[in-house]
């Protein structure tokens, strides 16, 4: 699926669309593999039901079973059909499906698959084995669906029900969905488990509606930037009552993660808030059909009583906010977890308009640019574009400068405006050239190449056009090629932990000259991180050395293994062709427990 896609279905709580249920179902060789590992597990799984995705699919396991000497059956309460046509008019009565269900629990039948019919009111407490064929993101239905088979002894199971098998079929996704989460790893609740990196996505909501309206008058914001970034988020769990739009009649209990932006100038009343109300909360909030707008009266009195809507920054939604916090305390009985936001220091334009305060217009662009387009940063996601940037740190700048002055009037330190028409030299002196290449150890700090056949060269880390000095600090060691590939783009390979937080594209480069295979692939994985993020590659050339068909790369703490482990067979491929290593076969990535300091 595409990131559009996955992004509607692990942050919008949406299943999946129709479309892929559909080419999911309608995959002949993976329902042949589910009819297969029913057939050579019959007896372990024993009696089995199967929950599929649409109704052919159930005719078509349920009859390839058949051919196979099990006695299986299907069950469905609605098709997709024209009126009129065959389908419809042979279209499973209710009686016949009430006919198999009876005959099931009695054993007549060994397995029965079905669309959703089975999940609950129907007490089958015998059931050995589920085959979950069905993929959802509703932690709800997949409870419901595993929930068939875990009637124990104590619970009706019968004498020899001491376990119970849950078969998950899962699909090789590009991208992980928390709950096709391998079942193996822990106890089956961690299946469930949301994920709290969805917040970053709603983070601007509030921010940019706020300092757009600035941007559009171009008038100057009254608070600190920092003001206007949460300090954390509230994660709630809200069961709602979802009716399906496919079946009219079918209705299911859907969980959704929802999240709560808290602010510094609300958090104290939040927190009053949740302490004041938590025992005071009606537990009729917790039922999943509750029609939200009979709360609102109340929730509007509370908002009253606790913030001040023109001082507070709380959210374009306050109302929501709260109900959202009180429908989780009266469904769980708890306070819904709180996650600060870590990294919020590093987003204060503040910080950026004193930094950059006094560099010419010039210098401030390159920087600013270089900056809003650094991997990893989350600017872009706070603002669509450069040009928003842009005018949101101008604006930022002046009102630094204007509270300065205000300062000034009123008895403050006076400002002291310096005119600095010096040349700025562009180029190291030789002696600087030598002092940085001796402190680099004469090596390339990207791919490692070193000695004789070498040519090194100094590099800004940041070019100075956009910005960057021209001094020792600013230098590192490169080799040629390494140079070369850098180009413009600002990476610092004096440090050892990657800047990039999101998964990007692997390019791989060729080899040069008479460089080894093995400085090819460090440089390859080295500007993948942006950064020195590889320690050590370990390898074999001979036929009987330890890593001569499973190559070792050892990286720094600090880089995230999951974004390179992703182009895992890109890499095998690439190390077997482009580098003519064909007798590797496997690649394994580590993470090293200590790693240098910055260079």
């Amino acid at each position: 699926m595409d990131d559009k896609l996955y992004d509607r279905l692990v942050v919008q709580h949406k299943d999946l669309s129709p479309e892929i249920i559909e080419d999911l179902a309608n995959d002949a060789p993976r329902n042949d593999h589910i009819i297969n590992d029913y057939f050579q597990n019959k007896d372990k799984y024993g009696k089995t039901i199967i929950f599929a995705d649409t109704w052919p699919q159930c005719v078509y396991i349920a009859t390839k079973l058949k051919d196979k000497g099990i006695k299986a059956e299907y069950v469905f309460s609605k098709i997709d059909a024209n009126p009129g046509s065959a389908e419809a008019r042979n279209k499973r009565k209710s009686t016949d499906n009430e006919k198999i269900i009876k005959e099931f629990k009695e054993g007549k039948h060994q397995v029965i698959a079905n669309i959703r019919m089975l999940t609950e009111g129907v007490d089958i407490p015998d059931v050995k084995t589920v085959f979950l064929t069905r993929q959802t993101t509703s932690t709800i239905l997949m409870t419901q669906m595993v929930g068939r088979a875990l009637r124990g002894k104590k619970a009706g199971g019968g004498p020899d029900k001491s376990e119970a098998n849950i078969v998950m079929f899962i699909d090789n996704w590009k991208g992980l969905i928390d709950v096709f989460a391998d079942p193996t790893k822990g106890d089956i609740k961690d299946i469930f488990t949301p994920s709290t990196s969805s917040p970053f996505k709603f983070i601007p909501i509030f921010l940019v509606e706020q300092l757009s309206k600035h941007i559009e008058a171009g008038t100057i914001p009254t608070l600190p930037f920092l003001e206007y970034i949460p300090l954390g988020w509230y994660q709630t769990e809200i069961i709602r009552n979802i009716k399906d739009d496919a079946d009219d009649i079918k209705e299911e209990m859907q969980a959704f993660f929802e999240f709560v932006m808290v602010y510094n100038r609300s958090k104290n009343k939040l927190d009053k808030f949740i302490k004041d109300k938590f025992n005071q909360i009606p537990e009729e909030w917790s039922n999943e059909k509750l029609d939200e707008q009979e709360i609102a009266p109340k929730i509007e009195s509370w908002i009253n009583e606790y913030f001040d809507p023109k001082e507070d920054i709380t959210g374009p939604a306050l109302e929501n906010d709260l109900i959202k916090i009180c429908r989780h305390i009266a469904i769980h009985g708890s306070i819904p977890e709180y996650h600060p936001f870590e990294d919020r220091e590093r987003y204060d334009l503040s910080n950026l308009a004193s930094e950059f305060g006094n560099l010419t217009k010039p210098q401030q662009v390159y920087r600013l640019k270089s900056e809003y387009e650094k991997p990893g940063n989350l600017w872009k996601i706070f603002y669509k574009n450069f040009h928003m940037f842009m005018t949101a740190f101008d604006l930022e700048f002046t009102r630094i400068i204007l509270g300065e002055i205000e300062n000034s009037n009123n008895g403050g330190d006076p400002i002291h405006i310096v005119e600095d028409n010096n040349r700025v030299d562009i180029e190291l002196t030789e002696p600087e050239k030598e002092q940085i290449k001796k402190r680099d150890n004469y090596m390339c700090l990207c791919c490692f190449r070193n000695g004789k056949g070498t040519r090194l060269e100094i590099d800004h880390i940041v070019p100075v056009f956009q910005g960057g000095r021209a001094d020792v600090e600013n230098s590192q060691t490169l080799c040629r090629e390494c140079n070369f590939q850098k180009g413009k783009n600002a990476i610092n390979f004096r440090i050892n932990s990657s800047p990039c937080i999101s998964p990007k594209e692997l390019h791989l480069y060729p080899v040069k000259g008479n460089e080894s295979q093995i400085n090819t692939l460090i440089r390859t994985i080295n500007m993948f991180y942006h950064c020195q993020a590889v320690c050590e590659v370990k390898y074999s050339l001979r036929r009987n050395g330890k890593y001569y068909s499973s190559w070792e790369v050892e990286l720094y703490q600090g880089n995230n293994l999951e974004i390179i482990e992703n182009n895992k067979p890109k890499l095998i491929k690439y190390i077997q062709e482009d580098l003519c290593c064909d007798h590797v076969k496997d690649i394994n990535i580590i993470s090293v427990k200590w790693s240098l300091k910055s260079r």
